[in-house]
C-alpha cells in the first residue's frame, strides 16, 4: 500500500528547503515540532502574515520561519 506524502516548501533560518510530510495541513506548532524548532525561538509566517502555533498551515502556503534574536 502506497502512502501519500505532500511536499512542503519552507523558508527556514538556514535557507529554503523542501520537506515531505504525510499531512496536507497541520497546526503551526506541529510543523515547528516536525522541524525540531522551538516556538519560543522563532516567528512563524504564513503567506506574509505572522501566525501562532495554533493556526493552520498547508503544504500550499508560503511558510517562513524567522529566528528571534533578543538582547539588551
Amino acid at each position: 500500500m502506497e502512502t501519500t506524502t505532500y511536499t512542503w516548501k519552507l523558508k527556514l533560518p538556514d535557507g529554503e528547503v523542501k520537506r515531505e510530510f504525510p499531512e496536507p495541513r497541520m497546526r503551526g506548532g506541529t510543523l515547528l515540532q516536525r522541524l525540531d524548532l522551538r516556538r519560543e525561538e522563532v516567528i512563524l509566517i504564513r503567506n506574509g502574515e505572522v501566525i501562532t502555533e495554533k493556526d493552520w498551515v498547508t503544504h500550499e502556503d508560503e511558510v517562513e520561519v524567522i529566528r528571534v534574536i533578543s538582547g539588551g
